[in-house]
């Protein structure tokens, strides 16, 4: 397959600036944006995946199952555009129902899954799964809020989903949609990678650019999906789409990322965490989803979220929110978070020990797509009592 890149150089074009989709998004405080994705950036980025997909998508006609909405563009460009691009058959169906779901795979014989986070947890934990014929499945792709190590290694595990390519697509509605893809069978921690004539950039807190791998930064990327900016809000628009001193336009995706070098020798991304969400603790950055993943471990932690919350002396101390597993009904609360706290104190650094009162949740909020709330969980800590322990 043969893409002519050049005809994608800014000005080619007349459907530049035509604005096809409104995307809405939400930020930490709920209140909704509207991104507007252009004819030419939801093109561009649907050439962009191919391009990275074509020694697969022209083997043989394939089937894919789209449960994701069209307002958002994981489900628009990924999961709808982009396979009817490929010549694949979509079959769409107007909700999440784990029954409705299998019967669709099973029936027109689903080659490609696209799920969100919660919507492969859901599959996963519901004993129908192993009663139905899922053999035509060949690969699942995670997109919408991150693949933690926890559910990926599930997946692999889970019969009959465990012959499963395993794959991941990063990126922001901001971004057009995606950034990076995995290849077949994901890295665990790794978003794979950067899509063809997508430049990307890693900065420190004090603007210097990181060149070398394994270093932590916020990432900046441009690339010819970019969205034109958000509706009637030149802000926000401002202060997310930056033009260079060479013109050149990016987004800042407020995403704490570091490149890393396979054993070989790929170039790959790890997206680490937000760049808000960061924990600082004597001048050291901890990232909630690495104690969140180690937490998940615990046989006593069924889910949890990790925030920064500030002590006395104008620091930080990473704070444990967690919803208690089974196995930790019989045991007093007491009990659990000194198991988890020795948990944490036995396998990490001391700046990452969690503060003294771990707090226990019935649920974790969430957003449709799965992305923790985590402004949510930290409007609960003005309600905390005293003690190593509290309830909420």
């Amino acid at each position: 397959m043969l893409f002519h890149w050049h005809l994608w150089e800014s000005g080619w074009l007349s459907s530049t600036f035509k604005i096809v989709s409104r995307a809405v998004v939400a930020n930490k405080n709920s209140n909704q944006k509207a991104v507007l994705l252009s004819h030419y950036g939801i093109i561009a980025n649907i050439l962009q995946v191919c391009a990275l997909e074509q020694s697969d998508s022209c083997k043989k006609r394939k089937v894919s199952l789209c449960v994701l909405p069209f307002a958002h563009s994981y489900g628009l460009v990924c999961v709808a555009y982009t396979p009817l691009y490929q010549g694949r058959q979509i079959i769409i169906l107007p909700d999440f129902q784990v029954a409705s779901v299998l019967d669709a795979i099973e029936k027109y014989r689903v080659n490609l899954v696209y799920f969100v986070p919660t919507m492969m947890e859901r599959l996963l934990n519901d004993d129908i799964l192993r009663q139905h014929d899922l053999s035509s499945v060949e690969s699942v792709c995670i997109g919408g809020a991150p693949l933690d190590k926890i559910l990926h290694m599930r997946i692999r595990r889970a019969w009959p989903c465990s012959w499963w390519k395993v794959k991941q697509c990063y990126g922001a509605t901001e971004a057009g949609a995606a950034i990076a893809v995995t290849g077949d069978n994901a890295r665990m921690g790794s978003v794979g990678f950067v899509l063809p004539l997508v430049k990307a950039k890693v900065f420190r807190p004090d603007g210097s650019e990181i060149l070398k791998y394994d270093e932590l930064g916020e990432l900046f990327i441009s690339s010819p999906s970019l969205a034109l900016g958000y509706l009637a809000n030149e802000d926000a628009t401002r202060n997310t789409f930056i033009t260079d001193e060479e013109g050149v336009r990016w987004l800042r995706t407020g995403d704490a990322v570091k490149f890393c070098l396979s054993i070989q020798g790929q170039e790959h991304l790890s997206i680490v965490d937000r760049i808000k969400d960061l924990i600082i603790v004597e001048g050291l950055q901890v990232a909630p989803t690495e104690l969140e993943d180690h937490l998940a471990t615990h046989d006593f932690v069924k889910d949890v979220a990790v925030i920064g919350r500030k002590d006395s002396n104008g620091g930080q101390w990473p704070q444990a929110f967690v919803v208690k597993s089974t196995k930790a009904i019989t045991a007093s609360e007491q009990l659990v978070a000194e198991s988890i706290h020795a948990h944490v104190r036995s396998q990490k650094a001391r700046h990452k020990w969690l503060h003294p009162r771990i707090v226990f949740l019935d649920y974790i909020p969430r957003t449709m797509d799965g992305k923790k709330m985590r402004q949510a969980v930290r409007d609960t800590i003005s309600n905390l009592g005293q003690g190593p322990a509290a309830r909420l």
